[in-house]
């Protein structure tokens, strides 16, 4: 699959959505109604059919929540969209941090004592509802499950994907899906549980070594399944879907039970189950509660799949690998292209992924390439289309984020360069991002550290002279699977330990609005760094991804002698990897690119 640059006809604003929708709060005599970024499953990429957010009000990020009241409609957003929300929402939206806290506060100030909320509880998880029910009893707002409203009034949705299922092969797995069975099977029995709920489409897909094409640019099935103690799975999942020549029963042990019929057989469930709060819809939790006994507990799932195993971390490395030559490919094409102000963003895009299907494994990217330039790189998550594209001019900075799906694992790096000599102060941010960049890819922490103290090691050179961004630093990289992987992540709010075989982006940045973004990142794996004379097991990251630094962009002169060090090794290492596997023209570009400070 391969990006498209059209918007999607289907995601503008029109006046009477939001109206509809206001009358339809109106008739079932509620005072609000919110509506999340999500579907059923609570990925970050959803299925045209599931783009009610984009469809109501033209917004096309990743996470938001709108709250609609009869007389307001409030667009909640995190720090990677708030200027993109702010700069292309019509006037009629109120824009807001995307914070439980900031959710709650403005239910309290905008809806009158005694106020109910709907929600849809196939959009919400467990979690969620709790804390909004608890914050707002307080205050005499209910919160009230109704019907989905959006789907009420969205009278041409798009119909469900259906792609074909197909085999993940062990031999890039690294495991059987028996054996993964079998491992979080003896979890669900040790937690005193006889059943396990799996509503994340990346764990069914990591578990059972299945991969599909539902959404764009992530390999995942649109299924649910139920894990027993003895190792037993149901999966639920459109019959359309199953393989044309394989037979899951057979093949897998698999018992497959059509989609429709999920509700019904949970209805039926005896025993103890263990559901994640964080990601089971609330709606799920309240049928369990009629027939078993229900217990929190986090899907064991996600710990797993994000330890990655000895073939997958090998896999990984040579992706890594390979996606660095098409990159630089790029890079060279870029830099020795005549007539750069020609271009524009847009043909960016397409030259890279150009030179990525080049690569043996290549199957798409792996999320929409960011191509901002100017003033657009400073839309964190800016994505090109027709009807924004921008042509390059003289002194741009252009901020370059992408990454691709291979078929032995997935990749995800961003690079920031200039057209002609940049300015001070563009250099001043550069290697003021570098060095946060290097701060953090030297970090080292303890057992139990969480992923918001490693965050901090990203963060200290900005502190150093106020500045700071608004997302985090880094988030977990799956293997041909979501880009964005969790439970792990870098964050001020991440209290997630960070163990070691993990694989992390490591992205800081910083944003100038109106002018220019910048953004330099790079993967990493951590790694267990204890030795007889350190005792105490101690954790660090080993970079995976080796593609050249802008040196017009640095001002050596703010880089300590430490510093300057790590980005001359981290260059020599680039250069010895990457030179024998480039063309002639590119292994000259290279020869420049790599030169020591």
């Amino acid at each position: 699959m391969t990006q498209t640059f059209t918007a999607n006809p289907n995601h503008h604003f029109e006046g009477w959505k939001l109206n509809n929708l206001q009358q339809e709060i109106k008739k079932k005599k509620l005072d609000a109604f919110l509506v999340p970024k999500v579907d059923i499953y609570r990925g970050e990429t959803l299925a045209d059919c599931d783009e009610r957010l984009a469809w109501l009000t033209g917004f096309t990020g990743t996470a938001g929540l709108l709250a609609v009241s009869l007389g307001k409609a409030v667009l909640f957003v995190d720090g990677r969209y708030t200027l993109e929300a702010r700069t292309t929402l019509p006037d009629v939206f109120e824009v807001c941090s995307f914070t439980n806290k900031e959710i709650v506060k403005w239910l309290i100030e905008n809806l009158p004592d005694g106020g109910q909320v709907g929600y849809c509880g196939l959009f919400h998880s467990v979690s969620e509802v709790k804390y909004l029910k608890n914050k707002l009893k307080k205050v005499g707002i209910s919160l009230v499950s109704t019907g989905n409203l959006v789907d009420d009034i969205w009278k041409e949705k798009p119909s469900p994907p259906v792609s074909e299922i197909y085999y993940y092969p062990e031999k890039l797995a690294g495991e059987t899906h028996q054996n993964k069975r079998l491992r979080i099977s003896r979890e669900i029995e040790s937690s005193g549980a006889s059943a396990l709920l799996i509503t994340n489409p990346g764990s069914i897909g990591w578990l059972l070594n299945i991969r599909g094409n539902d959404i764009p640019y992530t390999p995942i099935v649109h299924a649910l399944a139920i894990l027993y103690s003895t190792g037993d799975i149901d999966l639920f999942v459109e019959p359309g879907k199953l393989p044309q020549n394989q037979n899951l029963e057979t093949d897998r042990g698999i018992r497959v039970i059509p989609h429709k019929e999920f509700e019904t057989t949970l209805g039926k469930v005896e025993g103890t189950i263990l559901i994640d709060p964080d990601t089971t819809p609330q709606r799920y939790h309240e049928i369990l509660q009629n027939s078993c006994e229900v217990k929190l507990h986090a899907d064991p799932c996600l710990v797993a799949r994000a330890h990655k195993n000895a073939t997958q971390i090998k896999h990984c490395k040579d992706v890594q690998t390979r996606d660095a030559v098409a990159f630089v490919e790029f890079l060279s094409w870029f830099f020795n292209h005549p007539k750069q102000t020609n271009l524009t963003e847009i043909d960016l895009s397409l030259k890279l992924w150009e030179f990525r299907q080049k690569q043996p494994g290549i199957k798409s990217p792996s999320f929409e390439t960011i191509v901002g330039s100017g003033p657009n790189g400073a839309i964190v998550h800016y994505r090109v289309k027709e009807n924004t594209n921008r042509k390059l001019k003289n002194g741009d900075l252009i901020l370059i984020d992408s990454g691709a799906q291979y078929i032995e694992g997935t990749t995800d790096l961003t690079r920031t360069i200039c057209i002609g000599p940049p300015t001070r102060k563009q250099k001043m941010d550069f290697t003021l991002v570098l060095k946060s960049l290097i701060s953090v890819s030297k970090a080292k922490w303890e057992v139990g550290s969480s992923g918001k103290f490693i965050d901090n090691f990203a963060r200290i050179p900005m502190m150093d002279v106020d500045e700071d961004y608004g997302h985090g630093t880094g988030h977990g990289v799956g293997q041909f699977l979501e880009v964005h992987e969790g439970p792990h992540r870098l964050s001020k709010k991440s209290t997630t330990p960070i163990h070691d075989s993990i694989i992390l982006s490591l992205e800081p940045g910083l944003y100038r609005g109106g002018e220019y973004g910048i953004r330099i990142e790079n993967l990493a794996l951590t790694s267990n760094v204890s030795n007889a004379k350190n005792k105490n097991q101690k954790y660090c990251f080993e970079t995976l991804t080796y593609v050249p630094i802008e040196l017009s962009m640095i001002l050596p002169e703010k880089l300590t002698r430490e510093e300057i060090n790590w980005l001359n090794r981290y260059h020599d290492e680039t250069y010895s990897r990457l030179y024998p596997l480039l063309s002639t023209e590119a292994q000259a570009w290279l020869m420049k690119a790599c030169q020591p400070l």
